[in-house]
């Protein structure tokens, strides 16, 4: 004789079911995150090494210079020296050789990104601009940048001068293209202090490149000036 299930047992099923589900989906969720954190990090490893390729050609030093986000600028991609350039053109060269500009700054792309500063080229698809740039010079003053936020002619420091680069950030998770200390670091965010979760994607934690290749995590406490400044 077949013996079909009861309404008490279907309830018992569905309802151990759900139980499941309950306990899964946040770790799911969980491990989606990090996947996503995982691909930042690799982006800005990615990054570094083709910083480290460009400094190979310019007598040691990076480009610190650019402070605006376009990739392209009337159907025309931008070329290293161009004023509208985003920083990430300098190094792109390194990490890709197509010329289609999508291809070249998809590394510079956060998957956790949701906004970034309007200057942004929002060609078709959004955003490929949401790294931010250590241009803090290292002697805690904004000598690349005047008050005015405009560029000065300093040069950046040679990588080899730099006695701990493993302590000092190159690029991180941020809503501004460029870090020049006017309020957009975490050490005061008072420039974009609604902008907060833009620096903290990943589950409360900010992505971080340091100089000397490495990339870690980290939160909103204990920021200071010796993190971007020798």
């Amino acid at each position: 004789m077949k013996r079909e299930f009861t309404l008490i047992e279907l309830l018992i099923v569905v309802a151990i079911i759900g139980i499941l589900a309950s306990i899964l989906l946040p770790s799911l969720a969980k491990s989606r995150e990090i996947v996503k954190t995982t691909v930042c990090m690799n982006n800005q490893r990615n990054i570094m090494l083709a910083a480290q390729m460009y400094a190979e050609e310019n007598k040691d030093k990076l480009d610190w210079r650019k402070n605006h986000q376009k990739w392209i600028d009337g159907g025309v991609q931008l070329q290293q020296k161009d004023n509208d350039a985003y920083w990430g053109v300098s190094y792109s060269a390194y990490l890709s050789k197509s010329p289609n500009y999508r291809e070249r700054a998809i590394v510079f792309n956060c998957p956790k990104s949701e906004e970034v500063d309007p200057w942004v080229d929002f060609e078709i698809n959004g955003q490929y601009t949401t790294y931010g740039f250590n241009g803090v010079s290292y002697n805690n003053t904004r000598t690349f940048f005047d008050d005015n936020g405009s560029y000065t002619g300093a040069a950046a420091k040679p990588i080899a001068l730099i006695s701990n680069p493993e302590d000092i950030i190159l690029t991180h998770d941020a809503y501004e293209s460029m870090l020049d200390g006017n309020g957009d670091t975490p050490i005061s965010l008072t420039q974009w202090s609604s902008k907060t979760l833009e620096y903290f994607r990943h589950l409360g934690k900010m992505s971080i490149l340091w100089l000397d290749g490495h990339a870690s995590t980290k939160n909103s406490k204990g920021w200071t000036w010796e993190m971007y400044v020798e």
